[in-house]
């Protein structure tokens, strides 16, 4: 769990925003206690801060935001990218990209955009809420806001009155600039009392906006902001199989080789992992399939 920051001003006069975006930040050094990183545009007009809890390459070389070598490009990024090994090995097999770290998920991330766009997530399998600054284009930079699939890493913003977007992972973040205020959404409030969750993009404050999973967001330099969906939990017609083209016995390896699967994805660590037991079927399941793929007995904290 890391903490992203992010404020962009496409339009009008452009004031120095370094101290509030740092403010911001720092609302959630509890996400980030390994490293904390700030950077601007030469221009001023878009701010990025980090706060870092180290999991993959805990080496100072993939401290965020993280640029690319002609410095256009900019990222921060909350989560983890599973298969991050591999996508490495794709780009590096290209030659045209110098690598300052030796396994970072991030550095991995920021060529693989500029190598496809935004459309390089397609590939990622993880956990990630990520913002994006591109300058390659001085004319007409762009802000992309990327969040997961089942949306697991959070990412909200707002607008303020005078045209600047903010971004983070908290709401309590979104508050420390002096130009979002509290307001309760009534409209989001009922949401609450009728479904018990307010439903993305609204949030109990009024003004304040999370983005739905399986989302990208956009915002050009004109300060328009576009949404698309990059994906979505139904299948495809034709796509998947049914219940009735596997025997019951198939259906369980299938399902045993699934999980296998997303398990030894997310046991790749540069940090001591563990399970955390509830006593169900579904964290037992977890440990018993975990104990198959590791030489040494699970850490099970209760």
């Amino acid at each position: 769990m890391c903490g992203i920051v992010g404020l962009y001003k496409p339009l009008g006069a452009v004031q120095p925003s370094e101290d509030v975006v740092a403010r911001m930040r720092d609302r959630m050094a509890h996400r980030g206690p390994d490293g904390v990183g700030l950077w601007s545009s030469s221009d001023q007009r878009c701010v990025l801060g980090h706060r870092r809890l180290s999991i993959i390459d805990l080496s100072t070389a993939a401290l965020q935001p993280m640029l690319n070598a002609a410095g256009t490009v900019a990222v921060v990024f909350n989560g983890e990218i599973y298969n991050h090994a591999d996508l490495r090995q794709k780009l590096a097999a290209l030659g045209k990209y110098t690598w300052k770290t030796d396994h970072s998920d991030t550095e991995m991330l920021l060529h693989a955009y500029e190598e496809w766009g935004v459309d390089c997530i397609e590939q990622f399998y993880g956990m990630f809420a990520v913002i994006i600054y591109d300058s390659r284009d001085p004319a007409r930079p762009v802000v992309h806001l990327i969040r997961d699939r089942v949306g697991i890493k959070p990412l909200y913003f707002a607008k303020t009155a005078a045209g600047a977007w903010l971004f983070a992972s908290e709401i309590r973040a979104l508050l420390a600039h002096p130009d979002v205020s509290a307001e309760m959404d009534r409209t989001a409030f009922w949401h609450y009392l009728t479904f018990i969750v307010t439903p993305a993009p609204m949030t109990l404050f009024r003004g304040i906006f999370k983005m739905p999973a399986g989302h990208t967001i956009t915002i050009d330099h004109k300060g328009t902001a576009s949404a698309r969906q990059w994906w979505d939990c139904r299948p495809d017609a034709g796509g998947m199989f049914s219940e009735h083209d596997l025997s019951e016995p198939e259906a369980v390896t299938e399902l045993t080789r699934l999980l296998k699967q997303s398990i030894a994805r997310r046991m790749v660590s540069d940090v001591p992992f563990g399970v955390l037991l509830s006593g169900g079927v579904d964290s037992s399941l977890n440990v018993a399939l975990m104990s198959e793929l590791m030489s040494r007995p699970v850490t099970t904290p209760t």
